[in-house]
């Protein structure tokens, strides 16, 4: 990333300030804000500078369960798809055991 910068300077040259870090998924440029000053990941307000995260043990329990689901995949469709890679795995072992396959695995 050529086009990272940390800090910003603004006032013609009299204030400098942390630049927020979070990049834009379609341009890929850096966000032009100053980041919030108690900000350990060195965001702005729009993008989480003020967000500490869970602090309990609830409330991780809360986002960890959250974050399961995602578009089709659920706790279920995930334990089904490790299952059978699993089992791909195994025969693939029996199969090159038996000779039944060449090259690297």
């Amino acid at each position: 990333m050529e086009n990272f910068k940390k800090t910003l300077v603004t006032a013609n040259g009299k204030i400098s300030c942390l630049r927020c870090t979070a990049l834009s998924k379609r341009t890929r440029l850096q966000c032009g804000r100053p980041a919030m000053k108690g900000s350990k990941t060195h965001k702005c307000n729009f993008h989480g500078g003020k967000s500490t995260g869970p602090r309990t043990a609830e409330g991780r329990q809360r986002i960890s369960k959250a974050h399961l689901i995602h578009g089709n995949e659920t706790v279920q469709k995930r334990a089904e798809r490790q299952r059978m890679a699993l089992w791909f795995k195994q025969v693939e072992d029996v199969m090159h055991v038996l000779d039944m396959t060449t090259g690297g695995r």
